[in-house]
């Protein structure tokens, strides 16, 4: 994959082909015995969850908040999948949602560093999320 610096951010030429088919790879269902079911399921989440990782390397938000809802459809309080979904909302100024799922992050594992510092910042753009749309909502009616 090829990379190179764009005002300050990484910006990487996407290969969406070979990364559609390896997510849609792992995507398959198949029978399997109990203890191939875990391992498979086991390997569909950590598959899922790095590519979540890469789509957020990449700008590709609406993909990551697909794979996250994925993860947590077979873990319902899978830490790592709120956390990078909460980053994706938050990223796209969906401050809303990204509290829900920083609850949930924060009600199943209440000690975790990323999701506490993540909350923080969304204390913060709160009042500035507020203060835009009282703006904006006077301006429409005004």
């Amino acid at each position: 994959m090829e990379k190179k610096r764009v005002n300050g951010r990484w910006k990487f030429r996407k290969e969406s082909r070979q990364t559609i088919h390896a997510i849609d790879y792992v995507s398959e269902e198949g029978r399997f015995g109990d203890y191939d079911e875990k391992a498979v399921k086991s390997l569909r989440v950590s598959c899922w969850l790095n590519a979540v990782a890469c789509g957020l390397k990449l700008d590709d938000h609406k993909n990551a908040i697909i794979l996250c809802s994925k993860v947590l459809d077979i873990e319902f309080y899978n830490v790592k999948a709120l956390y990078r979904r909460a980053q994706t909302y938050m990223e796209t100024y969906d401050y809303e949602l990204t509290e829900v799922d920083i609850k949930k992050a924060l009600e199943a594992d209440p000690q975790n560093r990323e999701v506490k510092s993540i909350h923080n910042i969304l204390k913060q753009l709160e009042p500035e999320s507020n203060k835009r749309d009282a703006t904006l909502h006077t301006n429409m009616f005004a």
